[in-house]
């Protein structure tokens, strides 16, 4: 806010700050607003540090003095070197993604993203290498995302469908949170991801949460009072494939999905309908639904 003020004010004396320093503060604007920008991914910065940097020729074109000016250039040169020895050093932990994710987790222990990135490379390395130790160090990595500053929904669910894979039984504690997450916290977008890979986790049997967990998580989703309606409508379809896959139940998926397309009508939750009357021998009242 002091630059920000410091620049207006300097506006008419020197309207190169003012620009240079609007070039970063929109620059950033296109990633992060009012939310917190992670830096953990600091690529985010170049762009952005492009502006200011434009300052160092227009300083130097108001220099007169011929000794100064190679102080600048000197001082100028040196930072690049020192960017170019940063940018070799990073290129060197991101050439192996084991050693680099372990690295950003270390350096920022509050990011979920940087935690839940050293979990997913674990997960790969178990099913590449079938050694349980990675097994466990991804759930340790996934409970350190729980953990982290505003972790979202992803890693509680993501330690569930591990716990399968592990052939273990997840902690009751950690469904209970999943579902109280899903009905208390901000709903985004990726919750609306996250439980469509559970649905399919659960269809096709590599996941084992009783029918009525499955289920509860889903209404939660649906009571919670930030859902958007397309997010709502998505989740409808979730319980509507969940009902016909897991139980057979034709007639309340069709009902799931005719309320899902009265809360947003997608051509999507057409299809998806359409699917449904076919299925019972209702081939006109598909073709319907398809515009045919």
């Amino acid at each position: 806010v002091l630059i920000t003020i410091t620049t207006i004010l300097l506006r008419k004396r020197a309207p190169a700050i003012l620009f240079a320093w609007g070039w970063f503060l929109i620059s950033h604007a296109l990633e992060s607003t009012v939310f917190p920008l992670e830096m953990v991914h600091e690529h985010r910065n170049y762009f952005a540090t492009f502006g200011l940097l434009l300052l160092v020729p227009l300083a130097l074109r108001l220099v007169e003095k011929p000794e100064v000016k190679r102080v600048f250039v000197v001082l100028f040169v040196t930072y690049l070197g020192l960017l170019g020895i940063v940018t070799n050093v990073r290129a060197m932990q991101w050439s192996n993604q084991v050693d680099w994710a372990a690295l950003e987790a270390a350096n920022h222990p509050h990011s979920a993203r940087a935690n839940y990135e050293l979990a997913r490379i674990y997960m790969v390395l178990r099913e590449q290498t079938g050694e349980a130790r990675f097994g466990a160090l991804a759930d340790e990595a996934l409970g350190n995302a729980t953990k982290a500053y505003n972790p979202g929904m992803l890693p509680f669910m993501a330690r569930i469908q591990l716990a399968y894979f592990r052939g273990l039984e997840p902690n009751p504690e950690i469904v209970s949170t999943v579902k109280r997450v899903l009905r208390e916290w901000p709903y985004y977008n990726s919750n609306t991801a996250t439980l469509n890979s559970m649905v399919a986790c659960q269809i096709e049997g590599k996941c084992k949460l009783s029918d009525t967990d499955a289920l509860d998580m889903l209404d939660a989703a649906l009571l919670n009072p930030n859902i958007t309606s397309n997010n709502r409508g998505e989740v409808l379809k979730l319980i509507a494939q969940y009902r016909i896959n897991r139980f057979n139940d034709l007639p309340r998926g069709a009902e799931l999905i005719r309320e899902a397309i009265a809360v947003s009508d997608e051509a999507s939750s057409r299809i998806m309908y359409a699917q449904s009357p076919a299925l019972q021998g209702k081939y006109n009242a598909a073709l319907e639904q398809l515009g045919l």
